[in-house]
């Protein structure tokens, strides 16, 4: 009996799809359907994968390109850095290398107010971004430094306690300290 109804059964399945071929054809669109999905699945993670692993690479790469004075290759493979990683632990030091880049393309150039503005944005964007990071201070003492040169002494002042308070046993705390020590800034405070 069991034999039979299989029969029947497979029978009656092949008349269907002999009838109605779209009902097998519609079977076959959503059987590959299924497996792009997957696929893409597959794809997403192994880029999410490959992502992580190469951003560390791709921050060497960029950070050699400083290192060696190739600065037009050093400021797009930063540039190209944000595009393709834009999460990442090293967002903080490549906008910070992007503004000191800048802030040589300004020095070289006192005219190049692009640079100096190019400059002033990564920094602070280290700053408002990534607060907790070690470049934040160091930010902060740069802008202050460009407020000393634009004889911004109030901001400046402003600026250089801004880091001895937030970053209290740094570095950049005691340059801050230093800074403040400068006669400019102490005929600024009386």
């Amino acid at each position: 009996m069991k034999v039979k109804l299989k029969k029947i059964i497979v029978a009656s399945s092949l008349v269907i799809f002999m009838l109605c071929p779209h009902l097998l054809w519609a079977r076959a669109l959503d059987d590959e359907q299924a497996l792009d999905e997957h696929q893409a699945l597959d794809d997403e993670q192994a880029l999410d994968e490959h992502q992580a692993l190469d951003d560390e690479q791709a921050y060497a790469r960029a950070y050699e390109f400083i290192r060696l004075k190739q600065y037009v290759n050093a400021k797009t493979a930063l540039h190209d850095f944000i595009w393709n990683y834009q999460i990442s632990m090293y967002l903080p030091q490549v906008h910070f290398w992007l503004a000191e880049l800048a802030l040589l393309d300004w020095n070289n150039d006192k005219t190049n107010l692009i640079a100096k503005a190019e400059a002033i944005k990564h920094y602070n964007f280290v700053y408002d971004n990534f607060n907790q990071h070690d470049k934040a201070a160091d930010s902060l003492l740069k802008l202050g430094d460009l407020y000393l040169e634009d004889a911004k002494f109030a901001q400046a002042q402003a600026l250089f306690s801004k880091i001895i308070e937030e970053y209290p046993n740094t570095t950049s705390a005691t340059m801050a300290q230093l800074r403040l020590q400068a006669p400019s800034l102490k005929v600024s405070r009386d």
